[in-house]
């Protein structure tokens, strides 16, 4: 049975953070692995004219990936400036996970984090903040689902981190650090 996960990102694709290069990525190589990954994303107000096809294929060429990593767009305020989906995306897209019944969903926010879990669904975080010195209001809310029986893991990218997850009480065994890498076929011509 292939495991199927929901990759759920509120950021703005295509775009030029590394973030949004290091979420299609790993995404993708979820994908490679053997997993079903559909990476839940809003729609950016600069391409809402375009057929879905169109979005998807831009994606795909802007970040050089491949048919494999699955692409939906989650109806919803449209992604920009204003960062009103950051809210909208992060309400709708757990719940249209939930419904679809995947069995693991992933994500890199909170708002998402914490409704997935009050779903029922285990659920991996990704995270390369200190929480308590970066977003207090994130860190209370993290901070009462950390020993959370569905929270199957919480990702980082330092021992810092890591370890200020391991002080807000998520279980050492559930922590994982993975350094950030970087493709070096992104960097050719």
């Amino acid at each position: 049975m292939t495991l199927r996960v929901a990759y759920i990102s509120d950021e703005r694709f295509p775009g030029w953070g590394t973030d949004t290069q290091q979420i299609t990525k790993n995404a993708e190589a979820l994908a490679r692995a053997g997993a079903q990954v559909d990476l839940f994303i809003p729609t950016h107000v600069k391409v809402l004219h375009l057929r879905t096809e169109e979005r998807i294929r831009r994606i795909r060429a802007h970040y050089g990936i491949g048919d494999r990593l699955n692409i939906r767009f989650i109806p919803g305020w449209p992604a920009s400036d204003l960062r009103v989906e950051k809210l909208t995306h992060g309400l709708s897209a757990p719940l249209l996970a939930a419904l679809g019944g995947y069995d693991v969903m992933y994500t890199r926010n909170v708002l998402p984090t914490a409704l997935c879990l009050l779903a029922g669904r285990p659920t991996v975080l990704e995270n390369h903040r200190v929480l308590s010195e970066h977003y207090p209001v994130s860190y209370r809310v993290m901070r009462r689902f950390a020993a959370h029986p569905r929270l199957a893991g919480v990702i980082t990218n330092c021992e810092y981190v890591r370890a200020s997850w391991e002080e807000m009480g998520v279980p050492g065994d559930r922590l994982l650090v993975s350094h950030l890498g970087y493709d070096p076929k992104d960097f050719e011509p």
